[in-house]
C-alpha cells in the first residue's frame, strides 16, 4: 500500500518515464520507422496518464478535509476540466508552431486538440456557473460577515472570471473558427493568450480550492 507521503514521487517517477520514452519516440518519428514508434507513443500516453491520476488522487485527499457536501461531489469534475483545459491549450499552442515550419502538416490533429480545448472550456465554464450557484445559495463563512463572500474575494474571483472563464470560451472558439479556415499561423497566436489566460484562471481557481474548499 502506496502512503499519501509517497505520491509525489511516484507521479514524478511516472512523469519522467513518460518524458523519456516520448523523447525516444520523436527520435524514431521519421519516415519508414513511423510504425515501429507507435509502441511508444502509446507507452508515453499510459504513463503520462498514470502520472496524472496518481497527482489527481494526491490532490483530492490534501484537500478532503476542505471539502463538506455538495463541494466534494464538484471537486474532482473540476480538477478533471481544469487539466484538461490547460493541457489541449498548451499542446494546441505547441503543436500549431508546427504548422508555421511544416506546412503541408494534415490540419486533422490541431483541429482535434481545438475541440477538445472548446469541450474542456465549456466544462470549465458549466462547472463555474454551478459553484457559482450554490455559494449564491449556501452562506460561507466570512472574516467580514457585513461584507459577505462576494465581496470579500472579489480580487481573485474577477480575475476568475474574466482570465479563467470568459477570456478561454472566446478564444478557444476564435481559434477554432481560424483553424476552419487553416490559418494557422494566427490560430497559434490566438492559442498564447488562452495559455496564458488559463494559466491565470486556474491559478485563481486553485486558490478558492484550496484556501476556501470551493471548486469555482
Amino acid at each position: 500500500m502506496i502512503k499519501t507521503s509517497g505520491l509525489p514521487g511516484l507521479a514524478f517517477l511516472f512523469g519522467l518515464a513518460s518524458a523519456i520514452v516520448g523523447f525516444i519516440y520523436l527520435k524514431k518519428l521519421s519516415g519508414k520507422n513511423f510504425e515501429k514508434a507507435q509502441p511508444l507513443l502509446w507507452m508515453t500516453t499510459v504513463l503520462s496518464t498514470l502520472s496524472l491520476a496518481v497527482m489527481i488522487v494526491q490532490s483530492m485527499q490534501n484537500v478532503a478535509n476542505l471539502f463538506t457536501g455538495f463541494w466534494f461531489l464538484l471537486s474532482l469534475p473540476c480538477i478533471l476540466s481544469g487539466a484538461g483545459l490547460l493541457g489541449s491549450v498548451t499542446l494546441s499552442m505547441i503543436l500549431g508552431h508546427y504548422y508555421l515550419n511544416y506546412p503541408k502538416l494534415s490540419i486533422t490533429p490541431l483541429r482535434r486538440y481545438n475541440a477538445v480545448l472548446l469541450l474542456a472550456a465549456f466544462c470549465r465554464a458549466l462547472l463555474f456557473g454551478v459553484g457559482l450557484i450554490v455559494a449564491t445559495i449556501v452562506e460561507i463563512p466570512t472574516d467580514d460577515p457585513h461584507r459577505g463572500f462576494f465581496m470579500e474575494t472579489a480580487t481573485i474571483l474577477i480575475p476568475r472570471v474574466f482570465f479563467g472563464i470568459i477570456g478561454p470560451c472566446i478564444l478557444a472558439y476564435l481559434s477554432w473558427e481560424t483553424v476552419k479556415i487553416k490559418s494557422t499561423q494566427s490560430a497559434t497566436g490566438i492559442l498564447y493568450a488562452a495559455m496564458v489566460m488559463v494559466a491565470v484562471g486556474e491559478l485563481t481557481g486553485a486558490w478558492f480550492l484550496v484556501t476556501e474548499g470551493l471548486t469555482l
